[in-house]
C-alpha cells in the first residue's frame, strides 16, 4: 500500500498521473507568459522581472506550493518601437492614449532582435520538492509594419529531491520508503522547452512545449517506469479598446499532453487606464479563478489571483492564492 501511494505522490508532481501538475499552472499566465513560452522574451524595452508565490489548494495536507523569478530583456537598446504587446498585460506606462510612442522611428526598429532571458523555480509537493534553473534565447522578426513572429528556446536542468522528513507510512518496515530515505533520492536531469509567438500592438497567439526531452525518472533503485510526457501549451488574447481609459481583453491557454485530459483556461480581463485591471478565469471542472491588480509605479506592477476551487478538492481545500510581483528596470 505505501509503495502505491509513495509512486503516485511522485507522479503527481513530476507529471504523470495528474494533469493539473504536470507543469506549473499560473493563474495569471497574462502577466507573465514568460514562465510558460521561452518566445515571449523581450517583448519589452526594459529589463523585464517577475516574482511570484503560489499556494494551491491551501488547507489540503502536502498541496503543492511554486516559487519562481524570472528575468527577460532584449538585447541592446530600442527594442521592437515601443513595443505594444504588454499593452496586453497592462504593463508598460509608454504604451499609453498619449503621444510619447510616436516619438519612436519605426525604420530604425523594424530590425530583427535578439533577446535571453533566466528563471529559477521551486516546486513542492508533499515529500517531493523540484528545483528548476533555466535559461532562453528568442528571436524577434518583423513580418510586416505592425506583425512580428518570435521563436525561443529554453535549456533547464532540474534537480528532484524526496525528503524523507515529509513522508507518512503506514508500516515503519516499509521497503519502498526505506529504500527512498537510506539512497536520500535526489536525481538531476536536463532539459528543454521550445516556443512560438505571433503578435502585435493588440494580439498574440503562442504555442510551447514543455518537457521536450521526456526524460525517464528513476526513483532510487525503485522500479517504478515513470517517464515524464511532452507537453503542448497554446495561448491567445486579444485587448479592444473601448474608449480612452478602458480596455477588455479575452484570453484563453490550452494545455494539452497524450493520454491525459485536455485542460483549458477561458479568461476576460478588464483594465482602466493601463493602471488598474480585473478579471475571471474559468477552468472547466476545476476552478474559478479572480485576479486584480495595480500599478504600484511606473516601475512596479503587483497582482493577486484567488481559485475557488470546483472539484471534489474543494471539501478540504479553500483554494488556490497567487501573487506575482513585476519590475519594469532600466526603462
Amino acid at each position: 500500500m505505501m509503495k502505491k501511494s509513495l509512486l503516485i505522490t511522485a507522479a503527481m508532481f513530476s507529471g504523470i498521473l495528474a494533469f493539473a501538475q504536470q507543469e506549473f499552472q499560473p493563474s495569471q499566465y497574462l502577466q507573465n507568459l514568460y514562465v510558460l513560452n521561452p518566445a515571449s522574451s523581450g517583448l519589452t524595452d526594459y529589463v523585464d522581472v517577475n516574482l511570484s508565490a503560489r499556494q494551491q489548494w491551501v488547507g489540503f495536507d502536502g498541496a503543492p506550493k511554486t516559487y519562481y523569478i524570472t528575468a527577460n530583456s532584449l538585447l541592446g537598446r530600442g527594442g521592437m518601437g515601443g513595443n505594444k504587446m504588454f499593452a496586453l498585460r497592462v504593463s508598460d506606462p509608454y504604451i499609453s492614449t498619449d503621444n510619447r510612442e510616436t516619438d519612436i522611428d519605426d525604420n530604425t526598429n523594424r530590425k530583427l532582435r535578439h533577446a535571453i532571458g533566466g528563471s529559477f523555480m521551486v516546486d513542492i509537493a508533499g515529500a517531493f520538492r523540484k528545483n528548476t534553473g533555466g535559461l532562453t534565447y528568442a528571436v524577434h522578426v518583423p513580418m510586416t509594419e505592425k506583425l512580428n513572429l518570435s521563436a525561443g528556446i529554453k535549456a533547464s536542468i532540474n534537480n528532484l529531491v524526496f525528503d524523507p522528513i515529509k513522508a507518512k507510512t503506514l508500516d515503519p518496515s516499509d521497503a519502498t520508503y526505506n529504500a527512498f530515505s537510506t539512497s536520500g533520492y535526489n536525481t538531476n536531469y536536463f532539459d528543454a522547452n521550445f516556443g512560438l509567438m505571433l503578435y502585435s500592438d493588440k494580439f498574440y497567439v503562442g504555442y510551447s512545449t514543455g518537457n521536450l526531452f521526456q526524460n525517464d525518472i528513476n526513483l532510487s533503485d525503485v522500479a517504478s517506469n515513470s517517464k515524464l510526457a511532452m507537453h503542448h501549451f497554446i495561448s491567445a488574447a486579444y485587448r479592444f479598446d473601448l474608449g480612452d481609459n478602458f480596455g477588455l481583453t479575452p484570453a484563453t491557454l490550452i494545455r494539452l499532453v497524450k493520454n491525459s485530459p485536455g485542460a483549458v483556461d477561458l479568461t476576460a480581463k478588464a483594465d482602466y487606464q493601463r493602471r488598474f485591471w480585473l478579471g475571471f478565469s474559468l477552468r472547466p471542472q476545476d476552478a474559478f479563478v479572480t485576479f486584480l491588480g495595480l500599478r504600484v509605479t511606473n516601475s512596479i506592477n503587483l497582482g493577486y489571483s484567488y481559485d475557488y476551487t470546483t472539484s471534489t478538492i474543494n471539501k478540504v481545500s479553500g483554494g488556490s492564492h497567487e501573487i506575482v510581483l513585476n519590475l519594469m528596470l532600466g526603462k
